[in-house]
């Protein structure tokens, strides 16, 4: 992993991110670009830049950078529209992650949901994490455990192949689980989830879970006591769904958004687009 790209905001999770992002930073030796974009809400587009409140913002992300102890980084602040300065950096910077903060709550803030998470969810081809208020921070050392979705989907057997790669460049154990809820006439998978699980680092079984699959992913990471949920998802846009039964709520990002809302842990997303 060479580059990562995070968001900061206005709220305490962007803090977080930007936290919980230096040390991935740190593990996997990659440069951090940090991206404050101050919105202009109720300011004419053709005003000149508000300087003040630039440099107010500068001050405090640059408070921030220096407590979170991550020396290869840079950070930008300026105006504009947040969300898509954020895609506009990561293609940019070349990100092999993009990193946001989620604040749990209906208020959009600059940074959090809606419209950054739905933003990604719809139209990043990169990675990316949600991080939490309360995400547990990964330790500088020692390995990771991280919850890996596997339903048996193709377009999740590719995203699993990007997952892999973020995990190698963490140092991070992968325990794939697959979600077997009861569907009227079986389970039908068009990968077999046994092989996609194969790819992931570390010795790690296929756990089989009966429950729907945002529980299923949730309930492992709490016995696994695991740093984060990795999950593939891929937009609605272009793709018949109706024959993937059960596995349709994980495609189309519900599950996702489900562990979003959920979960305290970091959720890493690798959408699959053909």
């Amino acid at each position: 992993m060479n580059e990562i790209a995070v968001a900061f905001g206005t709220h305490r999770s962007s803090s977080r991110a930007v936290e919980w992002a230096s040390q991935i930073a740190i593990r996997s030796g990659a440069h951090l670009t940090v991206l404050h974009v101050v919105d202009r809400i109720g300011r004419d587009r053709s005003q000149e830049p508000d300087q003040a409140l630039l440099a107010e913002a500068q001050g405090r992300l640059a408070e921030l950078l220096r407590n979170a102890g991550h020396f290869q980084v840079a950070a930008i602040v300026e105006e504009g529209q947040p969300t898509d300065r954020l895609l506009q950096l990561a293609d940019q910077v070349d990100a092999d992650l993009i990193v946001v903060g989620h604040h749990g709550s209906g208020d959009p803030g600059p940074f959090g949901p809606p419209p950054a998470t739905e933003l990604l969810l719809q139209s990043s081809r990169r990675p990316f994490a949600v991080v939490g208020d309360n995400a547990p921070l990964p330790e500088s050392r020692g390995r990771l455990t991280m919850i890996v979705g596997v339903d048996g989907s193709r377009a999740n057997a590719d995203s699993i192949e990007k997952i892999a790669v973020v995990a190698e460049a963490i140092d991070a154990r992968a325990v794939p689980v697959l979600a077997q809820a009861p569907v009227a006439g079986g389970h039908r998978h068009e990968v077999d989830p046994t092989t996609s699980a194969t790819r992931l680092p570390g010795d790690d079984a296929l756990e089989t879970v009966h429950a729907r699959a945002a529980d299923a992913l949730l309930e492992a990471a709490d016995r696994h006591n695991a740093d984060l949920i990795a999950i593939g998802t891929r937009s609605r846009h272009g793709h018949d769904l109706g024959d993937l039964g059960d596995l349709g709520d994980l495609a189309l990002g519900e599950t996702t958004r489900h562990l979003i809302d959920r979960s305290a842990r970091a959720i890493l997303v690798c959408p699959h687009h053909p």
